[in-house]
């Protein structure tokens, strides 16, 4: 799927994936295996790279918009994701 996402827009300006700071580190940094200590150390660390990120929100917008069941995406985590489209859900639904 994100080889069809363009990398830049048509005037080459960079898009949020081409300014995060996950972009040159290890992508499996960003897939912790598992709910053990190590997994979540792991996470930890990738959400650290995520808090000064200039790419945060629009990462987070991206992966709730296309539903990302895996990984940390937006300095968030599948389960901290899940309680965000709840939230949405549930304000659409009072409106």
């Amino acid at each position: 799927m994100d080889q069809d996402l363009p990398r830049a827009t048509p005037l080459g300006t960079p898009t949020w994936r081409d300014v995060g700071h996950c972009r040159d580190k290890d992508p499996n940094l960003f897939y912790p295996l598992g709910r053990g200590r190590t997994a979540l150390g792991q996470a930890e660390v990738a959400k650290a790279y995520c808090y000064g990120c200039p790419s945060r929100e629009p990462c987070l917008d991206f992966a709730l918009a296309s539903n990302q069941l895996l990984g940390i995406w937006g300095g968030t985590s599948p389960e901290e994701r899940r309680l965000l489209r709840g939230r949405q859900r549930r304000i659409k639904v009072a409106s």
